[in-house]
């Protein structure tokens, strides 16, 4: 998935929810910034809050964020209004984003700004 994140400063976090994996497999987040490697952190099942140290010359800067996940799974028991197949929704859910924020926002929660997706 990919978003914008206008100019801050401080550490970067990613906040959201993990849901149950099918499969002994973890699940982790990577991140890159402006075509840069940023880093990556495993999440277990549950809320979580991630935090990232930005490499100097990322801050300050508005931040074109890719964030992907090593695993996915389907959710067979929820499905779409007008879903007429009795598998339900077949999308595959790699995580819940709840909000990317600089660690110093003075807005607790900035929201993201979803500029495209692609598959995972």
């Amino acid at each position: 998935m990919r978003y914008m994140l206008p100019p801050g400063g401080g550490d970067l976090i990613v906040e959201g929810f993990q849901g149950a994996l099918k499969g002994p497999q973890g699940q982790i987040l990577r991140v890159e910034g402006n075509g840069r490697w940023i880093g990556e952190r495993e999440v277990t099942e549950g809320d979580f809050s991630l935090s990232f140290e930005l490499p100097s010359e990322l801050r300050g800067q508005t931040l074109r964020l890719k964030i992907s996940a090593s695993n996915c799974g389907t959710r067979r028991r929820f499905s779409l209004a007008g879903d007429r197949t009795p598998e339900g929704d077949r999308r595959r859910l790699a995580f819940f984003l709840r909000a990317i924020r600089w660690a110093d926002s003075n807005l607790a929660g900035e929201r993201v700004q979803r500029v495209a997706h692609a598959a995972i």
